[in-house]
């Protein structure tokens, strides 16, 4: 039975491979169209966020698995639902000016006045849900998300920015050498609204007006090498949307009831991290993780830092943590808490949102509670 279990594996680990390097070749020229300058996981977590997006090797829960790197998954051995995986953010501008009107965020329409009190300032908010249940055979979730931001410009409009996704995904994992070799795939069926527009203030105002809209098949795949040492190395490539995901007008929810055209293809990037661990005293340990992402900058992003991320966890007793991150030059940070079953994170982070390295810096906060059953 070991033999039999071991041939399975390694076939699979031949078909993961094969599909790795055939993805590896394919190039399209159809250009992206994201919130941040480098591609990356559609879902976000407090802990990478505050990592600043390097933490690829140190998750094993689901969602880390689906999204970040399938290989996670392969750490998965037995029954596992989350029934709950909310977060929520707000970006510096709504925290800032934090007051009575700031629910009146989830309607550009009815915050309309305070953003023109506010000219060239960026206010902006999301949330997004992540239920998912691992199986012996598969692990399966969905992934529910929305960010919207809205600025008054000088000249009498408002441009808003919107991105809505609904994704049911799919994915497993599998281990060679006692589990020094995990490689694992995930397949997200990708339903979004996505836009960015500058209409006039007198409009009628709509954050899912005129956006693009549509579904696609992603492909992901993920590899891990760990080393057999007591700060267990580990080398992790990922590679998202392999083949290219490119959009359809077809969707199983319309976000947008006056939709103008369809998302943008996304091209296949490749990303590489490395993390390891360091104990400091009995109970008191410090993970660092490394990434660079999209070694093939499909992203046409030539600033090299643009690329890089890297982030430090220090876990007192596996309950609490302290997070310190950079991602695209910016700084991050967070804390956690966790106990069995339940978990409980804020993270400060920066996304890019002009056209090129620091231009824009959006600075968010975002606050996630998880709670599964083992």
């Amino acid at each position: 039975m070991r033999q039999m279990g071991l041939s399975r594996c390694a076939w699979m680990f031949f078909v993961f491979t094969f599909g790795l390097i055939t993805s590896l070749g394919i190039i399209n020229s159809e250009a992206v169209a994201r919130e941040d300058l480098i591609e990356g996981s559609r879902y976000t977590s407090a802990q990478n966020a505050a990592l600043g997006d390097s933490s690829f090797s140190l998750g094993s829960d689901m969602a880390s698995g689906l999204f970040y790197n399938p290989a996670n998954l392969a750490k998965i051995r037995k029954f596992n639902f989350e029934g709950l995986n909310y977060s929520v953010i707000g970006n510096g501008g709504l925290v800032n000016n934090f007051g009575t009107n700031s629910i009146n965020i989830i309607s550009l329409n009815s915050f309309a006045s305070v953003l023109n009190s506010h000219p060239d300032q960026r206010f902006g908010a999301g949330w997004s849900i992540f239920p998912s249940i691992s199986l012996p055979f598969l692990t399966f979730g969905v992934l529910v998300q929305s960010e919207f931001s809205g600025m008054s410009n000088s000249n009498g409009t408002i441009t808003y920015q919107t991105m809505s996704q609904l994704i049911p995904t799919v994915g497993k994992g599998f281990r060679l050498l006692n589990g020094l070799v995990r490689f694992g795939y995930s397949l997200q069926y990708v339903n979004e609204a996505v836009g960015t527009r500058t209409v006039s203030a007198s409009s009628s105002l709509n954050y899912t007006a005129g956006l693009a809209q549509g579904s696609a098949f992603s492909h992901n795949f993920g590899l891990s090498l760990v080393a057999p040492l007591p700060s267990v190395p580990t080398l992790s490539i990922v590679v998202r949307n392999a083949f290219n995901t490119t959009y359809s007008g077809n969707s199983l929810f319309r976000f947008s009831q006056s939709p103008n055209g369809v998302p943008s293809t996304e091209l296949m990037t490749v990303d590489a991290a490395f993390a390891f661990n360091t104990r400091l005293a009995p109970g008191l340990v410090t993970h660092w993780s490394f990434a660079y992402r999209d070694i093939q900058d499909r992203s046409d992003c030539r600033v090299t830092m643009a690329h890089v991320g890297a982030g430090a966890e220090i876990a007192v007793k596996e309950s609490l943590f302290i997070r310190f991150g950079l991602r695209t030059g910016y700084p991050s940070a967070g804390f956690g808490i966790k106990k069995p079953g339940t978990e409980l994170s804020l993270a400060w982070y920066t996304e890019e949102v002009g056209t090129h390295y620091q231009d824009q810096g959006d600075t968010k906060f975002m606050l996630q509670f998880r709670t599964a059953l083992y």
